[in-house]
């Protein structure tokens, strides 16, 4: 019986040795050294490059939404933050360069402060002024909300904000941006393709280059 029970006691430990060697590998640095460069961008579109639109009303399936495929160009500018654009000092994302996004918006009309909410998701490309690809990746978040309001509140429209992640010059790119919009006179109809116009970005980030890149 003895034997056995420390047998037992042998596996136990043995178990706990394994266990928590597996529970500490879980547990590790993932991210190497890294250069932390600081983006601030900004720039307005003043219309679409491209607007594809589609209405998802039916009053027996409960939708109220409409679905859009837009392209922006934003002139990227670093005017009145220039003093936190570290890319622009190291120019990896230098003056005159430009963002072309093509984005999947999905709006529903009335949200649960009577204002439109919705999503949007795609991918976005860097251009410099001589119009050769410097950065991609993926961008995406929510249109009509807002984190920045008080606990009592959620809904601001047509205020939407995201993340940003992607690659700028073989470096990482990890960015929040916020967007509002700003459509012509007269127009209130968030499902028709006329009011989306002026679409205003901002981009906070940062760009990790490997410390061996310089």
């Amino acid at each position: 019986m003895r034997r056995y029970g420390l047998f037992t006691s042998c596996l136990v430990f043995l178990f706990m040795v394994v266990w928590s060697g597996i529970a500490h590998a879980e547990c590790q640095i993932k991210d190497p050294c890294a250069k932390l460069t600081v983006l601030a961008k900004s720039g307005v579109a003043s219309k679409p490059i491209c607007i594809v639109q589609k209405d998802c009303l039916t009053a027996a399936g409960g939708c109220d939404d409409c679905i859009f495929h837009i392209e922006w160009k934003v002139n990227l500018k670093s005017k009145d933050i220039e003093v936190c654009d570290e890319s622009l000092k190291q120019q990896l994302i230098p003056e005159g360069s430009y963002l072309i996004a093509e984005l999947d918006y999905h709006i529903r009309k009335n949200g649960p402060c009577g204002s439109p909410v919705g999503t949007h998701k795609g991918d976005f490309k860097l251009f410099n002024a001589q119009n050769e690809l410097i950065g991609s990746g993926d961008m995406g978040g929510t249109n009509g909300l807002e984190t920045h309001v008080s606990l009592q509140e959620c809904c601001k429209w047509p205020h939407s904000e995201g993340t940003m992640n992607g690659v700028v010059h073989n470096c990482q790119l990890r960015a929040s941006y916020k967007s509002s919009l700003t459509p012509p006179k007269g127009v209130t109809d968030v499902c028709s393709t006329k009011y989306w116009r002026n679409w205003k970005l901002k981009i906070d980030g940062i760009i990790l280059c490997l410390c061996t890149q310089g």
